[in-house]
């Protein structure tokens, strides 16, 4: 049994994705894996279990969107939060969560790239488009002076 929850504790410890449980009165984070406090901002689980609430990371309304949709549905999947670390970087993160007695327990991913890239592509797009509603109405004006002085046939 003592092996099982040692490689239980690697595996927590070593996943790719921020592990978490917090409670659910407040956010106080009982427990996060260290790619999670890295993800939070933090340098190690130590600095965030007991010391962070996870209200402090996004605003209140989303944490009562949170819990009313875990009310609801007793999970959350693919929650997107866009947070600011206690350095002052935004990072856009995607939660996944399971309601508990009175906890909230769930997995953390990092989509800032995504967000970023994202949010490139509406602002190409947007550009895009705009020369092509310039390049049409250039057009237009064109079509229109050319009509506008065309020669009328003399009957």
């Amino acid at each position: 049994m003592d092996m099982e929850l040692k490689d239980y504790k690697r595996f927590c410890d070593e996943a790719p994705v921020g592990l978490y449980k917090t409670l659910q009165s407040d956010g106080t984070f009982l427990y996060i894996n260290p790619y999670g406090a890295r993800l939070l901002g933090y340098e190690k689980p130590e600095d965030v279990i007991d010391k962070v609430k996870s209200t402090s990371l996004y605003p209140p309304e989303l944490r009562k969107k949170l819990i009313d949709d875990l009310h609801d549905c007793g999970k959350v999947s693919d929650f997107e939060v866009k947070i600011t670390r206690p350095d002052g970087e935004v990072k856009w993160i995607t939660a996944t969560a399971t309601n508990g007695d009175d906890y909230i327990i769930g997995s953390l991913t990092d989509i800032t790239d995504r967000k970023e890239m994202m949010q490139k592509l509406v602002k190409d797009t947007a550009k895009t488009l705009s020369g092509i509603a310039e390049a049409a109405k250039a057009r237009a004006e064109t079509i229109a002076q050319e009509t506008l002085y065309e020669p009328q046939p003399r009957l």
